[in-house]
This record gives structure tokens, sequence and C-alpha cells, in this order.
């Protein structure tokens, strides 16, 4: 009888313990209800952010990976400059309407280089730390 209480028991530590570690990997989700919607950059121009894509005035991203604070997709066929290849978005700065990004990766062969790459952009820097640049700002649509 005890050897089955010792096997309920471990059984059922093992079983909460997946369930915690499942609860605490959010795959990026927390990003993402965050900045999903339309927003307009400190440059005017208006972006969409959701689960599938990124949409900007020059194209349209398809997210492949999502972390606690950036973004990997693949650049649209019908992209003017880099048909095809892949992209990074890191964000910083994140409140209920605004908050600042870089897209630190615009030309990746593949999201293996993005992943394996150190990360370029320092935001720390916001004023030239974007590869060279100053992050974009961006302020929540109504």
């Amino acid at each position: 009888m005890k050897l089955k209480k010792l096997i309920y028991l471990a059984l059922l530590l093992t079983v909460s313990l997946v369930i915690s570690c499942d609860s605490d990997d959010d795959n990026g989700n927390d990003l993402i209800s965050l900045i999903s919607g339309t927003w307009t950059s400190n440059f005017d121009e208006v972006y969409t952010f959701s689960e599938a894509t990124i949409e900007s005035p020059y194209s349209t991203y398809t997210v492949v990976a999502i972390g606690d604070d950036y973004i990997i997709c693949q650049n649209d066929v019908d992209d003017a400059y880099n048909p095809s290849l892949y992209s990074k978005f890191v964000f910083t700065n994140i409140t209920d309407g605004n908050f600042n990004y870089c897209q630190s990766f615009f030309s990746a062969e593949s999201q293996e280089e993005i992943e394996n790459a150190e990360e370029p952009s320092d935001s720390s820097n916001l004023e030239s730390g974007c590869g060279g640049f100053s992050w974009s700002y961006m302020t929540k649509n109504e």
C-alpha cells in the first residue's frame, strides 16, 4: 500500500512540475499582447503588429519566432530590398501607449543566423544604438 502511495505522489509531483514549467514558458505571448494593434512611428509611418505578421509601409513580415523582447520574421517575397530574407525586431520601454523598437537584422539568410548572432542593438542608447541610428518611437493609434 505504501508503494502505491509513493508512486501516486511521484506521478502527481511530476505532472505538477510539467504544468508549472509550461505556464512559465509564454513563448513571447506577453510581448504580443503588449504590442498588438496599429501604431504610428515618430516618422509618421503606420505599422500593424499581430501574432502572425508585422505590416509596415514598406513590407509585410511573417512572424517565425517570438521572444521576450524580440520578434524574428521572414520578409515578404515582394519586399523591395530583401525579399524572402529574415529580419529581427527588438522592443524596449513598452507601456500602454508607447514603445521603442529597432530592426536589428533585415537581410539574414535564415532564422538560425539571427538566433546564433550577437545582438547588435543597444537599448540603453536610443539615440544611436540601432546600427548607428535612433530607435523608432511608436505611439498606439486610438
